[in-house]
């Protein structure tokens, strides 16, 4: 199965192994590799693809949790990942369930 290039974290590692190189980054500190994963502030970062759509459901499907709204699903997901724009497409996903918009 191929798999879809991430060049956001791409970027990102290639700029964490030039961090000297890149003084004039303010927020490169943010960043760090760990055991293979890439960290934003400790969080796991959650490259494009299916992936991300599966922490929803699990943070926000699961019979466990019980559909609750943005801001509970919100703080489930972001204690342990993170991704650019992830506030927008925790939005569009618990928008689109009708007992939840």
């Amino acid at each position: 199965m191929a798999t879809e290039v991430d060049t956001w974290a791409t970027n990102i590692k290639k700029e964490l192994q030039e961090r000297p190189k890149n003084l004039n980054r303010d927020d490169l500190d943010q960043y760090e590799q760990q055991d293979g994963l890439l960290l934003r502030n400790n969080l796991i970062y959650v490259p494009k693809g299916p992936i991300r759509l599966k922490i929803l459901r699990e943070c926000h499907d699961h019979t466990l949790v019980g559909h609750f709204g943005m801001a509970r699903t919100h703080e489930l997901v972001s204690r342990n990942y993170w991704w650019p724009k992830m506030n927008n497409l925790l939005r569009e996903y618990v928008k689109s369930y009708d007992t939840c918009a």
